[in-house]
């Protein structure tokens, strides 16, 4: 694990300057739904960076260190009064903010791993080829923290791509219900497709993201 995230940690510093300057928008489907999604990077004066993500209307904004790995998260969604901030401190959580409108106010021990809140965004900067990694994070508006894996499974061609497949899925029994697939640009790794079942199997319609 921890050779694992040195050569991760290498290959962050090659890709910042590639990273910070990145914006790009995505097709987004979820059953009949359909949408669009942004994301950005930006460099701050402190030296931190912020990711910027819009998934029809749900606004997140992840600080993070030049390793991409996350220190603070601020995620809304006035359509359903939602709002939640998350700050990493010392090994601890805390979590505070509204869900459906009831205040929100709980502590989380970390596990230890590295934490990476917007998946589509981190996996896009962080994979390479032939390794896997272990990451916490958490879900939009939930404050149950997960443990999580991701490794490439293949190579594939989207048009003229040449993409991998990174596969995301809990650790432990939990992988046998439920996957995510990010699909990267072999090249710089960024993220051209993602999809999953965001939800209960055959009861939840498939969630898509495609890049424009």
């Amino acid at each position: 694990m921890k050779r694992i995230l040195l050569v991760l940690m290498a290959y962050f510093m090659l890709s910042f300057s590639f990273a910070s300057a990145q914006k790009r928008e995505y097709d987004y489907t979820r059953g009949r739904e359909t949408g669009s999604v942004t994301t950005e990077v930006l460099q701050r004066k402190d030296g931190n960076l912020e990711i910027l993500i819009n998934k029809n209307g749900e606004r997140s904004s992840i600080i993070c260190g030049s390793d991409f790995v996350c220190r603070s998260c601020h995620i809304t969604d006035g359509s359903k009064d939602n709002e939640l901030n998350y700050v990493l401190e010392g090994g601890i959580f805390r979590i505070a903010g509204r869900i459906d409108g009831k205040e929100v106010g709980k502590t989380v021990e970390s596990t230890g791993n590295p934490w990476f809140q917007n998946l589509s965004v981190a996996i896009g900067m962080i994979s390479r080829k032939d390794t896997s990694f272990r990451f916490e994070t958490f879900r939009p508006f939930d404050t149950q923290l997960a443990v999580m894996e991701a490794k490439v499974i293949c190579r594939e061609k989207i048009g003229d791509r040449t993409v991998l497949d990174v596969r995301v899925s809990p650790v432990g029994a939990l992988s046998k219900f439920w996957h995510g697939d990010y699909f990267l640009d072999e090249k710089d790794r960024s993220l051209i497709k993602y999809t999953s079942v965001e939800g209960v199997p055959a009861v939840t319609p498939r969630t898509t993201w495609t890049l424009k």
